[in-house]
């Protein structure tokens, strides 16, 4: 049965590498052409959002992942999206309730994607400057969404 709500949460880790702020995303194999946040849907057993994301995080990046999800400012306002029809099935969920955060990282820190399932997966850094890139805010909603209210306390941390 198809859900009315699917919640997920997600985070953008931040760093200063060489005098640059950078945040993380998820570059996945040739021929796609976004990048994606560290994080991912809620499952039976999360206790609430970061519950969720600590979870998400020690699947994606090992165990020593999990203090992010302890440390990361919770962003207060949930990003509600439509799903397109099209994705209705795969998503499971006619509507995507986000919770984001960001973790501020210790200057020049590494993060390293070892989901077993996900092979060609990687962890990248890139300059703030491109958090609003199509690549990594690809609709003009989820662009307005991160410019107010992501974007500040990423380049405020």
């Amino acid at each position: 049965m198809i859900k009315d709500v699917s919640y997920a949460a997600y985070v953008y880790p931040v760093r200063e590498n060489n005098g640059t702020k950078e945040f993380a995303v998820l570059r996945y194999p040739n021929g796609y052409t976004k990048y994606g946040a560290l994080g991912g849907r809620l499952e039976p057993g999360d206790k609430d959002s970061r519950d969720n994301l600590r979870r998400e995080l020690i699947e994606e990046c090992g165990q020593c992942a999990a203090f992010l999800a302890d440390d990361a400012i919770e962003i207060p306002v949930h990003e509600i999206l439509d799903v397109a029809p099209e994705r209705i099935k795969i998503r499971n969920a006619y509507k995507e309730d986000h919770t984001w955060f960001v973790v501020k990282l210790s200057k020049n820190t590494n993060l390293e994607f070892t989901e077993p399932t996900k092979p060609n997966v990687k962890i990248v850094w890139l300059p703030i400057t491109q958090f609003l890139d199509n690549k990594i805010c690809y609709t003009k909603e989820k662009r307005a969404y991160c410019e107010r209210y992501i974007l500040p306390v990423l380049e405020q941390i």
